[in-house]
């Protein structure tokens, strides 16, 4: 096995996430149906029509650079508004790109064992479109969406997301490319209609974070054959590639994980940089892991999808010299959730000399919603 260092900066755009919802805390607030209505009023003027609603609660503070979800609230045309306190918002102009949210109340409460739980009970990333800004609150759309006409509804708001930006979130501390900043939200909101009339009620829930969430992949060689040999054909690798992370709260057994990513092939044909055609973005491949599941590669080599950090260390043979080893050896768990094929092969002409061409295969792993239901794990806090 050998670890495959060139080109690493050009694979991955990461999206960090915050998962699991596990119990529910709090009380439950009641709010009215202020944006009964179709027009896109301003921020403010919708929030404002609750008369409990206090503006003092929500001062300009220059370097809080957070998004935070106060309420959610449907429209009589079929729409579903997302209202933001935007902390930095007159100094520091902020835009929030999606919202990870689920449409069920099960998410974020104790289940019996024997509970069905399915796709649809796990949170899914939707778009935002921006309304308006009013000071430092915000109002969106959300994209794709239309209300259902179940007399009770759920929006289960797990976290929200902007763009990433170094200067005031830092950097990453490793090779990975971050693209957004998610902001945990943790609010279930219960919208009831009754005789015509619409309500509002709201839980706080608790949240496990994903800490320290770094994506690489390792190569490993396919081994030599009599053409490679004699430089009649590329030598054959495989990618695997895997996701390493740690929580906030303790796991003792993580049980199921789903993880979105695209890929994208490239070829490599010199000596710098200006080598690379690539070719195009597949659609998002979504994939849930299990304990149980092992992977493997055309029969060659084999591992699990879900396993300790410590064991996937043990497995693969990393030592302290390795970057790879730096980057992972305090994380918890790895998803092993890919492996594509990569070929190389030595080249000679006049005009450039010895070269190589490379054929590979890019993941633009977006880490998404790992999502960890009371029933998929053994938690001690």
């Amino acid at each position: 096995m050998t670890k495959e260092q060139n080109y690493k900066k050009l694979l991955y755009a990461l999206l960090t996430l915050l998962l699991l919802i596990i119990t529910v805390i709090g009380g439950r607030g009641v709010f009215p149906a202020f944006a009964d209505t179709v027009g896109y009023e301003s921020a403010l003027t919708d929030l404002q029509k609750d008369v409990r609603f206090n503006i003092a609660k929500y001062p300009d503070i220059p370097n809080d650079y957070s998004i935070q979800v106060i309420q959610v609230a449907e429209s009589t045309g079929g729409e579903l508004f997302v209202y933001t306190y935007q902390p930095c918002q007159k100094t520091t102009y902020l835009v929030a790109t999606q919202i990870n949210m689920s449409l069920t109340d099960k998410l974020g409460v104790e289940v019996k064992p024997d509970t069905q739980l399915t796709d649809n009970d796990k949170p899914k990333l939707y778009n935002l479109t921006l309304l308006n800004t009013d000071g430092v609150f915000g109002k969106y759309k959300v994209n794709d969406f239309t209300v259902s006409s179940e007399a009770l509804r759920y929006y289960n708001v797990v976290s929200i997301f902007r763009k990433y930006n170094k200067d005031y979130d830092g950097e990453t501390g490793n090779d990975n490319d971050i693209k957004s900043k998610y902001f945990k939200v943790g609010k279930l909101y219960e919208v009831k209609t009754v005789d015509g009339s619409i309500k509002y009620f709201c839980k706080n829930v608790d949240t496990v974070e994903i800490k320290n969430p770094y994506v690489d992949y390792l190569s490993y060689y396919d081994g030599l054959t009599w053409a490679s040999l004699f430089g009649l054909a590329p030598n054959n690798y495989t990618d695997v590639h895997y996701i390493a992370f740690s929580t906030d709260k303790r796991i003792d057994t993580l049980k199921e994980a789903d993880v979105t990513y695209t890929t994208q092939t490239y070829h490599y044909t010199g000596k710098n940089s200006e080598g690379f055609t690539y070719g195009e973005k597949s659609v998002p491949q979504y994939i849930t892991l299990t304990s149980e599941m092992d992977g493997s590669s055309a029969g060659k080599y084999s591992w699990k999808c879900i396993q300790r950090t410590s064991d996937f260390i043990k497995s693969t043979g990393m030592d302290s010299g390795n970057v790879a080893y730096d980057n992972i050896k305090n994380t918890e768990f790895v998803l092993v959730f890919l492996s594509t094929p990569f070929s190389e092969k030595e080249e000679y002409s006049f005009m450039q000399g010895h070269y190589k061409v490379i054929t590979r295969c890019l993941t633009v792993q977006r880490f998404r919603t790992l999502t960890y239901f009371a029933l998929c794990l053994k938690l001690t806090v």
